[in-house]
C-alpha cells in the first residue's frame, strides 16, 4: 500500500536524521523516537484508561446480578452471553469502554509503522551501548524489556480499584507472567526492536501513575 510505505519510509528517514544529530547512534535515535511517540499518545491512552476504569467500576456494581446470571445459565455459555448483554444494555453500559476502538485505530498502526521502520532500517554490525549488533537479539536487553513489562503490569494492577480483578489472579502473578511472555517474544527479535520496546515501556509506566493522580484529584 503506497500510503503505508510512505509512512514507514518517512519514519525510517526520521530515524536516520535523528541518528545524524546523535553522533550517528541509531540505537539512541530508536529510543528517542519510541519515547516521543509514546508521549504524544499519552493524552489519548490516558483518556482511554480513565474510560476503562469508569466502565470497570460500573460493571462491578452489577456483580451480584452477573453472579446470579452465571448460576442461572451455568453450562450454557450462549445464554449467559445473551443475558449479560441484555443486563449491560438495561444499565446503559457499552460492551467496550468509550474510546477503545479509536485508541486502537491510532496506536496500533503507528506502533506497527515504527516497528517496520526500525526493522528495515537496521544494518548488520550496528552498535549501541553494550550491544554489538542491533540486528541480533541481546539477552541483557531482553531481560530489561521483560522487567519493564512486569513493572508496568505491577504498577497498573496495584492502582486498580478494589475488586477489579474478577478472575482472582494476583497482581504479582500477572506481572511475572507478563514479564516471562515478553522475554519469550523479545528474545526472538532484533535488539533494535528491543530498544524501541524498552523506551516505549518506560514512558508507558507513567500512564497508570497519571491515571491514578487524575482519579485522586476527582476524589475517586
Amino acid at each position: 500500500m503506497p500510503g503505508w510505505e510512505m509512512l514507514v519510509d518517512a519514519l525510517r528517514q526520521l530515524l536516520f536524521a535523528l541518528a545524524h544529530h546523535m553522533n550517528g547512534s541509531l540505537g539512541a535515535s530508536i529510543a528517542v523516537t519510541a519515547a516521543v511517540a509514546r508521549v504524544l499518545l499519552l493524552p489519548l491512552t490516558v483518556r482511554a484508561a480513565l474510560a476503562a476504569r469508569d466502565h470497570q467500576a460500573r460493571v462491578l456494581l452489577l456483580k451480584p446480578h452477573l453472579d446470579a446470571l452465571k448460576t442461572k445459565h451455568a453450562g450454557k455459555s450462549g445464554d449467559l452471553a445473551v443475558a449479560t448483554a441484555a443486563l449491560y444494555k438495561e444499565h446503559d453500559i457499552p460492551a467496550l469502554p468509550k474510546g477503545t476502538l479509536i485508541t486502537a485505530l491510532v496506536q496500533i498502526p503507528l506502533g506497527a509503522a515504527i516497528y517496520q521502520a526500525v526493522r528495515t532500517g537496521l544494518s548488520a554490525g550496528t552498535r549501541f551501548l553494550w550491544i554489538g549488533d542491533l540486528t541480533k537479539p541481546d539477552f541483557a536487553l531482553t531481560a530489561v524489556v521483560g522487567a519493564l513489562a512486569a513493572l508496568g503490569v505491577g504498577i497498573t494492577g496495584a492502582m486498580q480499584p478494589s475488586g477489579a480483578n474478577p478472575a482472582g489472579i494476583s497482581t504479582y502473578t500477572m506481572a511475572i507472567v507478563s514479564g516471562l511472555m515478553t522475554v519469550f517474544f523479545a528474545f526472538r527479535l532484533a535488539s533494535g526492536i528491543g530498544i524501541y520496546w524498552a523506551a516505549s515501556s518506560v514512558v508507558g509506566i507513567l500512564q497508570p501513575v497519571i491515571v491514578r493522580r487524575i482519579v485522586l484529584r476527582r476524589g475517586g
